[in-house]
């Protein structure tokens, strides 16, 4: 330990005493300082008395307590992130998470933060022992890319927060400068719509639910565009989902909530063009068909994501249907957009190129990450960035 030690007023028979200020690496725990301190103090006394050494190091300013909290990347209105909390390694148990203001900012259990408008908010993070706390400021920005809801039911505020929590995790990695009018047409996308020029910063989504004996078991929704631009990026998509969900949701746990709404990130990539990966039945010049029945994605963005994340080959697999990612290549792991949904599964990479190769604004390393654990050599704290 490279110590530095600082002088302190004491001449005790001849033998000079000088205490160490500054050896505390962390805190981690108050009642293991306090033995230490005691334990410290008796043996400087007993070896001054003795006047066998000319030098006492013991730790008289240990820093504050608390828990260091912080957001992983810089939080706009819309767009979901985390917060980092870093915490000793002795302070164990669950970590808390509260909001002062859930209007601006909500945070959930595993510390993912949703931000819904510009303001401020306190977050409280508690441990069984420990505090920390941070007030963000919440900015808005100008070319952000929205997802607006119209629904065909009037949804429970638990359904409304899965289908927002799903939009702000898409939010968080699309652009768009500017907004643009869109016509649609009399009973576009869904039976019953009526004619209208919409003007939108973003995407429009229609959700309708439909009876679960109308379906096979396995299947959770459907989803698509309908109306598209000059580019193939969806104007206005669909969804629809199991009516059973509206009933289920309030008795949902939480890895349930986690896994549906995980399921309607996966419906919302659909709507944005990941089905398929076609525009109307019109094959793009990036989807490789030459080998049967192993088409390939061969976008750039798409394929270098997939190739830093493990991946090998000359394209991105995709299932034979053209509505997935194929299961069990390491780059693509954990995707959102693999068959199988799941509490875990995220926005990687492979999915925002993508989006960026079919003509999107992006921003890649907006992308989300793998759960984090760090324990930094000679610091005993760990940084852990939820979830």
């Amino acid at each position: 330990m490279n110590l530095k030690p600082q002088e302190a007023a004491a001449d005790t028979s001849g033998v000079r005493i000088i205490v160490h200020h500054d050896i505390w690496i962390t805190d981690p725990m108050l009642p293991f300082r306090t033995s230490v301190l005691s334990a410290l103090s008796a043996t400087a006394s007993a070896v001054v008395l003795a006047g066998c050494v000319d030098v006492i190091e013991a730790p008289l300013a240990p820093p504050p307590e608390g828990l260091t909290v912080s957001l992983r990347d810089t939080a706009f209105a819309g767009e979901m992130t985390w917060i980092a909390v870093e915490r000793p390694v002795l302070d164990t148990g669950a970590i808390r998470y509260e909001s002062s203001d859930p209007t601006v900012i909500a945070v959930d259990a595993d510390g993912r933060v949703f931000p819904f408008k510009s303001g401020t908010a306190t977050i409280t993070v508690r441990s069984p022992n420990l505090t920390g706390t941070i007030t963000p400021q919440i900015r808005s920005r100008p070319d952000s890319f929205k997802v607006a809801f119209r629904f065909r039911w009037s949804p429970s505020a638990d359904e409304r927060a899965a289908f927002d929590r799903a939009a702000m995790r898409w939010q968080r990695v699309l652009r768009q400068a500017a907004p643009t009018t869109t016509a649609f047409p009399a009973g576009g996308c869904l039976a019953g719509t009526v004619a209208e020029e919409i003007r939108h910063q973003g995407v429009i989504i229609w959700l309708d639910r439909f009876d679960d004996g109308s379906v096979a078991p396995g299947v959770t929704g459907t989803a698509g565009p309908c109306v598209v631009d000059e580019l193939g990026r969806t104007r206005v998509g669909v969804m629809t989902l199991r009516r059973s969900f509206s009933t289920a949701v309030t008795t949902m746990t939480a890895l349930e909530k986690a896994a549906w709404e995980n399921q309607f990130v996966h419906q919302l990539g659909q709507t944005l063009g990941l089905t398929g990966l076609t525009a109307f039945g019109v094959p793009r010049p990036e989807l490789d068909q030459s080998v049967a029945g192993q088409p390939r994605w061969t976008g750039a963005q798409a394929l270098g994501a997939y190739r830093a994340a493990g991946g090998t080959g000359a394209g991105v697999p995709i299932t034979a249907d053209l509505n997935f990612w194929t299961s069990g290549d390491p780059g693509t792991a954990g995707d959102v957009m693999l068959p199988s949904v799941t509490a875990a599964s995220r926005i990687t990479r492979v999915s925002v190129g993508a989006l960026a190769d079919r003509g999107y604004s992006v921003d890649l390393s907006r992308a989300e990450p793998m759960p984090i654990l760090l324990a930094p050599a000679f610091a005993l704290r760990t940084v852990r960035y939820q979830p």
